[in-house]
C-alpha cells in the first residue's frame, strides 16, 4: 500500500516537471515577447487619425496622440443647423481616450480614435436650438455617432451638421410662408404675361436672387419699369416676413398709388436700379405669382420656419409742401395760376420683429424710405410796388412762403421754371453715390439730414 502511493506520488512530480518543461518552452518565448512588444515600434501602415505610427512605441504614440487631441479641440469648430438656426457645439464636451486608444491599435493599420459624447450634451444642444424639439422623436444615438465621426479621424476645419436629419417626424410640405399683395388700379397686359411665365422660380438655399435677372431668364427683359416695380413691391413685402436678407433695394422720388408707405421696390433696367436679396438657409423656396381682379400676389413656399417674423412700421411723419409764388407781368391784377400743385412728403422707417412661441426675441433695422415733398408752385400778377430783387433770387415772404421776383425789364418769359430734383432715392444701405443733398438747399433736403 505504502509502495503503491510513493509510485503515485513520483509519477505525479514527473507529469507536473514534464509539463511544466513543455508548456514554458512552448508559451514562454510567446510571453516574452508580448512583455518585450512595448519596446518595439509599429509595423509600416500603423495610424491613428491623421498620425503615422510607423516605427513608434507605444508610449511614443501616446505623446503624439494627445499633442494631436489638444491641436484638433483648438482648430476645429462643430456646428448644428436646423432651420435658419445654427450653434456651434462646445468642442470640450467631446470626451477623449488617448490611453484607450494606443491599448488598442492593430499593428499595420489604419485605426480610429476612441472619443464619445454624453447624451446629455446632445440633449442641451437641441434644446439651445428649440426647446420645443424636445418632445419630437430624435435618433440620438446615430446624431452622436455622425458628430464623433470626424473627431475618430482627427479632421480638423468646420464642420456643419443638420439636425433634420434625425428627426423621425420631420415636416417637408412645402407650404406659404410668406405673401406680399399689392392693388393694381388699371389692368395690365405685361403683369399678365409676367404671372403665366413666372411660376415656381427657385430660391436657391445660401444664395443670392434678383429680379432683373429672374426675369431676364424668363425672357422678360422688356417689361416696363412700373410692371417690373410692382412685382419687385409684392416680393418685397413677403420677404420682409422671413429672414432673408436684403441686398439692394431703391426707392422712387414720389410713392407710387399702388404702394404703401414703406414696402416700395422700385425696379428700373435702363438705370440699373434691382431688387435683390439673399437667401441665408441650407433649404431652397420657390417663388410664385398670381394676378387676380386687381390684386396682384407675390407667394415663398417652403418648409415652415423656426420663428415668426413680422414687419413692422414705426416714426412715420409727414412734411407739409411751402409754396413757392413766382410774378407775372402777363397776368391780370389779383390773377393766379396755379403751375405745379403741391403734394407732402413723409418718411418711414421699417423693423422685422423675430418671435419664438410669442415672445419677442429681437428686431431688426430694415430700412428708412423719405419722400420730399413736392412744393406748390403760384404765378400772381406783378403787383405795385413790388420791385426785383439784385441778383433775380427769390425771397421767402413773411408766412414763410418763397416768392420769386418778378421779371426784369425786357425778359420776354411769361413765367420761372422751378428746378427738378433728379435724384434716386435708395434704401439706406444702397444711397446713390451721384446724390448731392445740398443741390436745391431747403427745398429738397431731408429734415435734420447731416451734409455728407
Amino acid at each position: 500500500m505504502n509502495k503503491n502511493q510513493q509510485t503515485l506520488k513520483i509519477f505525479v512530480v514527473l507529469i507536473l516537471s514534464t509539463s511544466y518543461v513543455f508548456g514554458f518552452s512552448h508559451y514562454g518565448p510567446r510571453a516574452l515577447g508580448a512583455l518585450f512588444a512595448s519596446e518595439k515600434g509599429y509595423l509600416p501602415g500603423t495610424a491613428v487619425g491623421t498620425i503615422n505610427l510607423e516605427g513608434k512605441t507605444p508610449k511614443e504614440a501616446l505623446s503624439l496622440l494627445q499633442d494631436a487631441i489638444a491641436d484638433w479641440k483648438a482648430n476645429n469648430s462643430f456646428k448644428l443647423h436646423f432651420k435658419e438656426k445654427s450653434i456651434e457645439l462646445e468642442i470640450d464636451r467631446f470626451t477623449f481616450d488617448p490611453e484607450g486608444t494606443v491599448s488598442s491599435i492593430v499593428d499595420g493599420r489604419q485605426n480610429a480614435v476612441q472619443v464619445s459624447l454624453d447624451e446629455r450634451a446632445l440633449i442641451e444642444w437641441i434644446e439651445k436650438i428649440s426647446p420645443s424639439l424636445i418632445g419630437e422623436e430624435i435618433d440620438l444615438k446615430n446624431l452622436g455617432n455622425s458628430l464623433t465621426e470626424p473627431a475618430k479621424k482627427l479632421e480638423t476645419g468646420e464642420v456643419s451638421f443638420r439636425l433634420d436629419r434625425f428627426l423621425a417626424n420631420i415636416q417637408s410640405d412645402q407650404e406659404v410662408i410668406a405673401s406680399g399683395t399689392i392693388d393694381v388700379k388699371e389692368p395690365s397686359y405685361e403683369l399678365e404675361l409676367a404671372v403665366n411665365e413666372l411660376s415656381g422660380m427657385k430660391i436657391e438655399g445660401n444664395s443670392e436672387f434678383s429680379i432683373i435677372r429672374a426675369l431676364d431668364s424668363n425672357g422678360l427683359s422688356s417689361l416696363s419699369p412700373m410692371a417690373l416695380s410692382m412685382l419687385a413691391t409684392s416680393v418685397y413685402i413677403a420677404v420682409l416676413e422671413t429672414n432673408f436678407d436684403i441686398l439692394e433695394r431703391n426707392i422712387s422720388k414720389e410713392l407710387p398709388e399702388y404702394a404703401k408707405l414703406g414696402s416700395e421696390a422700385s425696379v428700373d433696367q435702363t438705370s440699373g436700379k434691382d431688387f435683390i436679396f439673399k437667401n441665408p438657409n441650407v433649404d431652397k423656396f420657390e417663388l410664385s405669382f398670381s394676378y387676380i381682379g386687381n390684386k396682384l400676389t407675390a407667394e415663398i413656399k417652403g418648409s415652415k420656419f423656426l420663428y415668426e417674423y413680422k414687419a413692422v412700421a414705426d416714426g412715420e411723419e409727414q412734411f407739409q409742401p411751402k409754396v413757392i409764388k413766382q410774378y407775372s407781368p402777363y397776368l391780370k391784377d389779383g390773377q393766379v395760376k396755379i403751375t405745379k400743385e403741391g403734394k407732402p412728403g413723409s418718411i418711414i422707417k421699417m423693423y422685422r420683429e423675430i418671435y419664438s412661441q410669442g415672445n419677442l426675441l429681437d428686431t431688426q433695422f430694415m430700412g428708412e424710405d423719405y419722400y420730399p415733398p413736392i412744393h406748390r408752385v403760384e404765378v400772381h400778377a406783378l403787383q405795385d410796388g413790388v420791385t426785383q430783387q439784385q441778383g433775380g433770387t427769390a425771397a421767402e415772404s413773411p408766412a414763410g412762403n418763397i416768392e420769386s421776383p418778378p421779371p426784369a425789364e425786357g425778359n420776354n418769359q411769361p413765367e420761372f421754371e422751378i428746378p427738378e430734383q433728379t435724384e434716386r432715392v435708395q434704401a439706406p444701405s444702397q444711397q446713390d453715390p451721384d446724390f448731392d443733398s445740398s443741390d436745391d438747399g431747403p427745398l429738397w433736403g431731408k429734415p435734420n439730414e447731416v451734409p455728407k
